[in-house]
């Protein structure tokens, strides 16, 4: 919970470390930096302040993700990826298909996106006429297949099977 609770500090700093040093512990009557000290005896460990960051986009998406999650918010490594950007849909015209991997593991934005991933999708491509193959076993899972990038594909799906097929030779 303690790096957690900095974590949500963190945020509110904006990046700015020292800001986040004083500022108070889960809002309480503490430092953070204070809490860190009193928690070096119980914990056994000595713990500082290093670093911190703050990504943000004035349009566009902050999403965050963890590599080998073990349990909610646990993992090896923490990834956080911004896209800014004001959706030049024009590029979706020349789609012949699009594939989407699954999302496992998407927090909240500070700004609530109030829809699901897939709800976000199917809205920006809903007046276009391609197939979409949700689920799609590739992305940072357990389950990661290799896509070439460059081939020639055809990717059919319907009721039955998602099939996706590349030229091997040219």
């Amino acid at each position: 919970d303690m790096v957690r609770t900095i974590a949500a500090d963190a945020l509110k700093a904006k990046g700015d470390l020292d800001k986040l040093a004083k500022a108070p512990y889960g809002g309480g009557k503490v430092t953070v930096d204070d809490h860190l000290k009193e928690m070096i005896g119980p914990i056994g460990e000595n713990m500082t302040l290093r670093r911190s960051a703050y990504l943000g986009v004035k349009t566009g998406v902050i999403a965050a993700y963890m590599h080998n999650t073990i349990a909610p918010g646990l993992g090896k490594i923490g990834v956080i990826v911004a896209l800014e950007s004001t959706g030049d849909a024009e590029k979706l015209k020349n789609l012949a298909g699009l594939i989407v991997g699954s999302f496992s593991d998407i927090k909240e934005n500070d700004e609530p996106f109030g829809k699901t991933a897939y709800e976000i999708i199917a809205e920006h491509t809903a007046e276009y006429n391609f197939p979409i193959a949700y689920d799609f076993p590739l992305g940072h899972e357990n389950q990661n297949w290799a896509i070439p990038c460059g081939r020639l594909a055809s990717l059919r799906i319907d009721n039955q099977e998602v099939r996706l097929n590349f030229q091997i030779f040219s």
